[in-house]
């Protein structure tokens, strides 16, 4: 039980946990690319202006100091093209000049005034035109690749994992405390119960720890039990004085009725011998309760028990009164082997025997 509720605990601290950190990465990582998406947005649109100003004054050789020194700060890549898409300028030590890239989707509409910017799993990319209002001298392409934007989203994703192991490690540690807590008392009552079955409850559970309702319910086990084991004692009490008390009274009885064979007449001797036969039986009735109330006191675990070698041994001490009455004793029928009985059982004549 201590097992499944702290499974519990943990299946619930985990979807908890796994409901509030995947959203927060996942808008982190929104964020973070939004705020990169922006700052090489705005990167490219001042660009933008210093090299439209430049090809505006016919400056071009300054225009691979300006990109390349942005690419060395930046790590981005810059290439310049002029009004007809022919590349001015290319921060890329293997970019080359001269060629034209008007072709290319984002130069394209760049020319037509048009700015871009896109997202890719590789790279960030702002493509702006070089313009003083509707006139376009040139277009400008900023690449920015997206290794430090990943590596800052692996690093939160990292920092949230980390917080929830730490975070369920804690809840861990707690559910294991408070599983232990709730399970204490029915570990004592399942031990309690145990003993009960096999004998008097000499230990009763505790009753001072655990939730209150456990704790009631342990208070009111060890009443239960404690009735339980006084009515049981009253009843071998009562079983074992009866049987006592009653077997004096029964062999006089059995005895006077013996004395009244001579003075009878003798068409009463049938009855004489029907009460005195039944006089014999209430004797073996309480020697049988004598038998089971002592029985009832020490063990009642059935045992393997050889059940010829019981009849043998029985048979042997009886024969002697037999022959007296002139009465022969004859065991038939084939083995019985060995049985399960509780020990003394046999012996006594208590029928409480389980074939192995």
């Amino acid at each position: 039980m201590t097992r499944r509720l702290l499974l519990s605990y943990l299946g619930l601290a985990i979807l908890v946990l796994a409901g509030l950190e995947i959203p927060l990465g996942w808008i982190y990582a929104r964020g973070e690319v939004s705020r990169a998406s922006q700052r090489v947005e705005r990167d490219a649109s001042m660009l933008a202006e210093v090299t439209e100003e430049n090809i505006e004054k016919g400056n071009l050789d300054a225009l691979p100091d300006v990109v390349g020194d942005y690419a060395i700060r930046t790590g981005g890549r810059v290439v310049v093209t002029d009004k007809h898409g022919v590349v001015l300028a290319d921060s890329a030590p293997s970019g080359r000049t001269g060629i034209s890239i008007a072709a290319q989707p984002d130069i394209a509409r760049a020319l037509r005034n048009q700015p871009t910017v896109a997202t890719g799993n590789e790279a960030l990319s702002a493509t702006m035109p070089g313009s003083s209002g509707t006139t376009i001298r040139g277009t400008l392409r900023l690449t920015y690749p997206m290794t430090e934007v990943n590596a800052r989203i692996h690093r939160i994703w990292g920092s949230l994992a980390l917080a929830g192991a730490s975070i369920l490690a804690a809840v861990a540690l707690a559910a294991f405390t408070l599983a232990r807590w709730i399970t204490r008392p029915l570990r004592t009552l399942e031990a309690a119960t145990t003993q009960l079955a096999d004998g008097p409850l000499t230990h009763p559970p505790d009753a001072t720890t655990g939730p209150p309702e456990l704790r009631r319910l342990t208070t009111s086990f060890t009443h239960t039990a404690t009735r339980l084991q006084q009515l049981l004692q009253a009843q071998q009490a009562f079983a074992s004085e009866a049987s006592h008390q009653l077997k004096t009274p029964l062999t006089a009885l059995r005895l006077r009725l013996e004395n009244f064979e001579p003075y009878l007449d003798p068409r009463a001797h049938p009855s004489l011998e029907e009460a005195v036969g039944e006089v014999e039986r209430l004797s073996r009735m309480v020697h049988g309760l004598l038998a089971l109330a002592r029985l009832e006191n020490s063990a009642t675990t059935p045992e393997p028990v050889d059940l010829d070698t019981v009849i043998t041994d029985r048979v042997a001490m009886w024969e002697p009164l037999a022959a007296e009455q002139h009465v022969a004793l004859a065991v038939t029928g084939r083995a019985a082997g060995r049985v399960r009985a509780i020990p003394g059982a046999l012996e006594h004549g208590v029928p409480d025997v389980a074939t192995s």
